[in-house]
């Protein structure tokens, strides 16, 4: 429940973000509500809400490991089941550990990937400026 509170607040935080005078733009333009939401609001909103929605996913992934305690079956409940079972604790525990490492980390990188190819920009922007990012021009490294 608190995780879905979070992720409703980054929600509503990346579509406000959006200046009104855009919505108010393509509704001049003649683009319906739902036109306005689908091509003008939602691809925005996604950029800023990606980073915080990916953060959160892997916030109640770590945080699955508390439902053990109320007797969910999950990486962490494993362990104090084979636990009890074979009293061999460090080796249990130590292989959960590295579980939770690789899952996190294959998520954050599946996401950093995920990231760059959702957000490239277009091909017309790259062959008319001859910049690869439209950034790169307030990037100036070692000057």
């Amino acid at each position: 429940v608190s995780g879905g509170g979070y992720l409703i607040e980054s929600l509503r935080a990346g579509f406000d973000s959006v200046p009104g005078g855009q919505r108010e733009a393509a509704v001049a333009v003649g683009l319906s509500k739902g036109d306005v939401y689908l091509h003008v609001v939602l691809p925005q909103a996604f950029r800023i809400v990606y980073p915080p929605v990916i953060g959160q996913l892997i916030q109640m992934i770590l945080g699955s490991s508390v439902l053990s305690v109320i007797g969910l079956t999950e990486l962490t409940g494993q362990a104090e089941h084979i636990n009890d079972d074979t009293f061999i604790s460090m080796p249990t525990f130590l292989i959960t550990l590295v579980a939770y490492l690789i899952l996190t980390n294959v998520l954050s990188l599946a996401a950093a990937i995920g990231g760059r190819v959702l957000f490239k920009p277009p091909i017309h922007f790259r062959q008319t400026t001859g910049q690869k990012y439209p950034w790169s021009r307030l990037i100036r490294v070692g000057r």
